[in-house]
């Protein structure tokens, strides 16, 4: 519960949002703001089924964009909110990619 009261405080435009959290008995869900383009791995996967792959990746602004963002996202956690965070889990599947493929770091990992 501490770790989810930390996630909900953070606010940074390269993190997603999380938006609510239920914990009824053992079963806990964690609700976070839509991300339309679905996650990097997804991407970067030989058998994608997203039409935007080609054109999300077609440039090299655009793949520096994403790993900007990515740095920009972890530079907050560790050295600009109140608590530093340490998110453990920094992969592609955990990359999702908002509508205009700009990219943020799910909350879901972190320890503080």
């Amino acid at each position: 519960k501490a770790e989810v009261s930390t996630i909900g405080r953070v606010h940074h435009v390269n993190l997603v949002r999380l938006l609510g959290y239920c914990a009824e008995g053992g079963c806990h869900l964690l609700v976070y703001e839509f991300m339309p383009n679905g996650s990097l791995d997804h991407h970067l996967s030989a058998s994608s089924s997203f039409a935007a792959s080609q054109e999300i990746f077609s440039t090299w602004e655009t793949q520096h964009s994403i790993a900007l963002g990515i740095a920009k996202g972890l530079t907050y956690l560790h050295e600009k909110c109140g608590e530093r965070i340490v998110h453990c889990d920094i992969k592609p599947q955990n990359v999702l990619l908002d509508e205009s493929s700009g990219q943020r770091c799910p909350t879901l990992g972190w320890r503080g």
